[in-house]
């Protein structure tokens, strides 16, 4: 093979390689890198319910304050004055008629289908057929019973 061949090739190869990488997210590094670590969430196995103080007076302060920047921002951007579409019925082997929230919570389908899920062999299950949600930093839905 020719050099320039050689050359015209890897050339070729090196444009098409440089083309396919991921653009930069702008992310700033700094400061991501300055915030404190996150905490270390402790998630009680086997308890059947948990007390969690919250500061309730501060965290209404946050939101509002949240909020409130938010909804300047959005003014100064854009106006909406059209009305969000409505979105289409779910679908799949457990679906609600009708599609309301109330219809969602009463439907014997979903309770079924999570007292009917197993656990994976190595995993601990927490909770099952709760109406109810969680959110904390690092929460696992199951935790290996290795750790």
């Amino acid at each position: 093979m020719s050099s320039k061949l050689f050359l015209s090739l890897l050339g070729g190869l090196l444009v098409s390689h440089a083309a396919a990488l991921p653009a930069p997210q702008g992310l700033d590094f700094d400061a991501i890198l300055d915030l404190p670590p996150a905490p270390t969430p402790t998630i009680a196995v086997g308890v059947l319910s948990q007390a969690v103080v919250v500061n309730t007076q501060a965290a209404l302060s946050s939101v509002v304050a949240a909020v409130a920047t938010e909804v300047a921002a959005s003014a100064v951007n854009a106006k909406r004055d059209t009305v969000c579409p409505t979105q289409p019925a779910g679908s799949g082997p457990l679906t609600t008629s009708p599609d309301t929230p109330s219809a969602f919570l009463a439907n014997p389908a979903y309770s079924q289908a999570a007292l009917g899920a197993t656990v994976p062999n190595g995993y601990t299950q927490v909770y099952s057929n709760l109406n109810a949600s969680t959110s904390t930093v690092g929460f696992e839905h199951c935790r290996c019973s290795g750790t």
